[in-house]
Protein backbone atom coordinates (compact mmCIF):
# COMPACT_ATOMS: atom_id res chain seq x y z
CA UNK A 1 0.00 0.00 0.00
CA UNK A 2 0.90 3.46 -0.23
CA UNK A 3 0.02 4.20 3.92
CA UNK A 4 2.93 5.65 6.19
CA UNK A 5 5.33 2.84 7.65
CA UNK A 6 7.80 2.36 10.71
CA UNK A 7 11.53 1.49 10.34
CA UNK A 8 13.45 0.85 13.76
CA UNK A 9 17.06 0.07 13.03
CA UNK A 10 18.77 0.61 16.64
CA UNK A 11 22.77 -0.75 16.28
CA UNK A 12 23.68 -0.02 12.33
CA UNK A 13 23.51 3.17 11.09
CA UNK A 14 24.83 2.46 8.15
CA UNK A 15 22.37 -0.01 7.19
CA UNK A 16 19.79 2.65 8.31
CA UNK A 17 20.98 5.25 6.62
CA UNK A 18 20.81 2.39 3.33
CA UNK A 19 16.93 2.23 4.19
CA UNK A 20 16.65 5.61 3.71
CA UNK A 21 18.14 6.04 1.03
CA UNK A 22 15.86 3.34 -0.53
CA UNK A 23 12.94 5.29 1.27
CA UNK A 24 13.63 8.60 -0.60
CA UNK A 25 14.12 7.00 -3.58
CA UNK A 26 10.42 5.46 -3.50
CA UNK A 27 9.79 9.18 -3.83
CA UNK A 28 9.77 9.95 0.23
CA UNK A 29 9.70 14.03 0.76
CA UNK A 30 11.37 16.21 3.24
CA UNK A 31 15.69 16.20 3.70
CA UNK A 32 16.18 19.30 5.61
CA UNK A 33 19.72 20.63 6.14
CA UNK A 34 22.17 22.76 7.18
CA UNK A 35 24.80 24.94 6.01
CA UNK A 36 28.42 23.29 7.19
CA UNK A 37 27.30 19.80 7.72
CA UNK A 38 29.23 18.26 5.16
CA UNK A 39 26.60 15.78 4.08
CA UNK A 40 24.45 17.09 1.38
CA UNK A 41 24.03 20.73 0.03
CA UNK A 42 22.56 23.99 2.11
CA UNK A 43 18.97 24.09 3.02
CA UNK A 44 16.96 26.72 1.34
CA UNK A 45 13.19 27.95 0.84
CA UNK A 46 13.18 27.01 -2.93
CA UNK A 47 14.68 23.66 -2.56
CA UNK A 48 12.87 20.78 -3.48
CA UNK A 49 13.18 18.66 -0.36
CA UNK A 50 15.63 16.02 -2.13
CA UNK A 51 19.06 15.09 -0.66
CA UNK A 52 20.43 17.34 -3.79
CA UNK A 53 18.10 19.80 -3.17
CA UNK A 54 17.45 19.81 0.51
CA UNK A 55 14.55 22.54 2.23
CA UNK A 56 15.93 24.93 5.11
CA UNK A 57 14.59 23.66 8.65
CA UNK A 58 12.36 27.39 8.96
CA UNK A 59 10.93 26.96 5.86
CA UNK A 60 9.79 24.04 6.34
CA UNK A 61 8.12 24.43 9.97
CA UNK A 62 6.36 27.16 8.67
CA UNK A 63 4.13 24.79 6.96
CA UNK A 64 4.84 26.21 3.20
CA UNK A 65 6.21 22.98 1.87
CA UNK A 66 4.23 19.98 0.55
CA UNK A 67 4.74 17.76 3.82
CA UNK A 68 1.41 15.87 4.83
CA UNK A 69 0.07 13.97 7.52
CA UNK A 70 2.07 10.66 8.05
CA UNK A 71 5.55 12.32 5.98
CA UNK A 72 9.23 12.17 7.67
CA UNK A 73 10.82 15.02 7.89
CA UNK A 74 14.58 14.25 8.07
CA UNK A 75 16.99 16.63 9.70
CA UNK A 76 20.75 16.11 8.44
CA UNK A 77 23.38 16.57 11.08
CA UNK A 78 24.79 20.10 11.89
CA UNK A 79 23.36 22.67 13.65
CA UNK A 80 20.38 25.49 13.41
CA UNK A 81 20.64 28.31 15.07
CA UNK A 82 17.78 30.63 16.02
CA UNK A 83 14.43 30.66 17.43
CA UNK A 84 12.08 28.20 15.15
CA UNK A 85 8.38 28.01 15.52
CA UNK A 86 6.55 24.82 14.11
CA UNK A 87 2.83 25.36 12.39
CA UNK A 88 3.14 21.88 11.00
CA UNK A 89 -0.34 19.97 11.14
CA UNK A 90 -0.08 16.00 11.15
CA UNK A 91 -3.73 14.35 12.22
CA UNK A 92 -4.58 12.13 15.24
CA UNK A 93 -3.21 8.64 14.03
CA UNK A 94 -0.73 10.24 11.14
CA UNK A 95 1.55 12.24 12.70
CA UNK A 96 4.42 14.33 11.11
CA UNK A 97 7.22 13.47 12.28
CA UNK A 98 10.76 15.84 12.38
CA UNK A 99 13.26 13.50 12.70
CA UNK A 100 17.51 13.35 13.36
CA UNK A 101 18.76 11.80 10.57
CA UNK A 102 20.04 8.28 11.28
CA UNK A 103 23.90 8.57 12.80
CA UNK A 104 23.76 12.07 12.69
CA UNK A 105 23.38 14.91 15.45
CA UNK A 106 20.87 17.70 14.57
CA UNK A 107 21.24 20.68 17.16
CA UNK A 108 18.75 23.52 17.63
CA UNK A 109 21.02 26.31 18.44
CA UNK A 110 18.13 28.79 19.74
CA UNK A 111 14.26 27.67 21.05
CA UNK A 112 11.29 25.74 19.20
CA UNK A 113 7.72 26.79 19.65
CA UNK A 114 5.24 24.00 18.72
CA UNK A 115 2.22 25.51 17.60
CA UNK A 116 0.69 23.26 14.63
CA UNK A 117 -0.90 19.87 15.75
CA UNK A 118 0.10 16.15 15.71
CA UNK A 119 3.66 16.63 14.67
CA UNK A 120 6.39 14.48 16.83
CA UNK A 121 9.90 15.84 17.22
CA UNK A 122 12.24 12.88 17.61
CA UNK A 123 16.37 12.66 18.49
CA UNK A 124 17.39 16.61 18.08
CA UNK A 125 19.16 18.26 20.62
CA UNK A 126 17.32 21.54 22.20
CA UNK A 127 20.60 24.07 23.59
CA UNK A 128 21.16 27.49 23.69
CA UNK A 129 24.71 28.93 23.51
CA UNK A 130 24.30 32.50 23.71
CA UNK A 131 25.10 33.51 27.66
CA UNK A 132 22.27 36.18 27.66
CA UNK A 133 19.51 33.52 27.69
CA UNK A 134 17.06 36.45 29.00
CA UNK A 135 14.01 37.86 27.14
CA UNK A 136 13.48 42.23 27.68
CA UNK A 137 11.36 41.25 30.29
CA UNK A 138 14.03 39.62 32.23
CA UNK A 139 12.51 35.76 31.59
CA UNK A 140 14.51 33.02 30.55
CA UNK A 141 13.59 31.97 27.33
CA UNK A 142 12.09 28.38 26.91
CA UNK A 143 13.81 25.50 25.47
CA UNK A 144 10.59 23.72 23.90
CA UNK A 145 7.26 25.69 24.14
CA UNK A 146 4.47 22.87 23.38
CA UNK A 147 1.12 24.57 22.59
CA UNK A 148 -0.12 21.84 20.30
CA UNK A 149 -2.44 19.38 20.60
CA UNK A 150 -1.16 15.78 19.74
CA UNK A 151 2.62 17.22 19.74
CA UNK A 152 5.28 14.48 20.86
CA UNK A 153 8.71 14.88 21.91
CA UNK A 154 10.53 11.37 21.61
CA UNK A 155 14.60 10.96 22.71
CA UNK A 156 15.28 15.04 22.70
CA UNK A 157 17.96 16.05 24.49
CA UNK A 158 17.19 19.78 25.56
CA UNK A 159 20.00 21.63 27.87
CA UNK A 160 21.65 25.23 28.42
CA UNK A 161 18.10 26.72 28.45
CA UNK A 162 17.27 29.56 30.26
CA UNK A 163 14.79 28.91 31.56
CA UNK A 164 12.16 25.66 31.52
CA UNK A 165 13.52 23.47 29.54
CA UNK A 166 10.25 22.19 27.88
CA UNK A 167 7.15 24.31 28.60
CA UNK A 168 3.45 21.72 27.92
CA UNK A 169 0.52 24.09 27.87
CA UNK A 170 -3.40 23.73 28.43
CA UNK A 171 -3.06 24.00 24.17
CA UNK A 172 -1.06 20.53 24.40
CA UNK A 173 -3.81 18.37 24.73
CA UNK A 174 -2.73 14.64 24.35
CA UNK A 175 1.07 15.87 24.15
CA UNK A 176 3.51 13.41 24.89
CA UNK A 177 7.38 13.47 26.03
CA UNK A 178 9.27 10.15 26.42
CA UNK A 179 12.84 8.89 26.29
CA UNK A 180 13.93 13.00 26.58
CA UNK A 181 16.67 14.33 28.86
CA UNK A 182 16.59 17.89 29.49
CA UNK A 183 19.78 19.45 31.80
CA UNK A 184 21.27 22.91 33.51
CA UNK A 185 17.45 24.33 32.61
CA UNK A 186 16.57 27.50 34.62
CA UNK A 187 19.37 30.09 36.41
CA UNK A 188 20.23 31.35 39.71
CA UNK A 189 17.92 34.57 41.68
Amino acid sequence: GSGPFVLIVEDDVTFASILLDLARAAGLKGVVSNAGSGTVATGTSGGSGGKSSPWDLASVLQGGKSVAAGDTVWVRGGTYRGEFISYLNGASGRLIVVRAYPGERATIDGNLAIVGSYTAFWGLEVMNSNPNRFSANGYGKTGINMRAPGSKLINMVVHDIGHTGIGAWREAQDAEIYGTIVYNAGWNI
